[in-house]
């Protein structure tokens, strides 16, 4: 591997480790032939990774597959906050189906919104908007099966 013959890297992805995605253009640098990526959107169970190869001389070739297991619990869940706006994601990634709801209730225990997503497996992308409520904290209960986890949203 000669950084003078190389033009750049396309990072492919799979889920089946057959029809393969670009999701990450490494362009040539110089000299340079170590690079990284982290990819924040693991599949479950699997992910196959390969890169495309191209040469200045638009020669291309693959670089042997990659298998990684994604060994994550039963789930991931992440809630992004615009305290500003009053908005917030919410992000939950399944391995197993169960069933999932939400809870909100205002610092003085009141319920402003519930709501059941029913069984779901996979991810779950979910959009919250508290544009007509006050500035505070407000509590984010997230049931996941027969789990609950809880989350302080900010509202300035």
């Amino acid at each position: 591997a000669n950084a003078d013959d190389l033009q750049k890297f396309d990072l492919e992805k799979s889920k089946d480790g057959i029809s393969f995605n670009p999701i990450k253009i490494i362009n040539k640098e110089g000299s340079r032939l170590d690079f990284g990526y982290i990819d924040e959107n693991l599949l479950n169970p699997l992910s196959y990774y390969r890169l495309k190869i191209t040469e200045t001389n638009q020669h291309v070739y693959y670089s042997n597959i990659i298998l990684l297991r994604n060994e994550m619990e039963k789930l991931v869940y992440k809630v992004y906050q615009d305290a500003e706006n009053h908005q917030y994601h919410l992000m939950v990634s399944l391995n197993t189906s169960e069933n999932i709801s939400i809870r909100i209730v205002d610092a003085n225990g009141k319920q402003i919104m519930l709501k059941n997503f029913g069984k779901l497996t996979g991810n779950l992308n979910y959009d919250i908007n508290l544009f007509d409520k006050a500035g505070g904290i407000y509590f984010l209960a997230i049931y996941i099966g027969d789990k609950k986890y809880s989350v302080n949203l900010l509202a300035k």
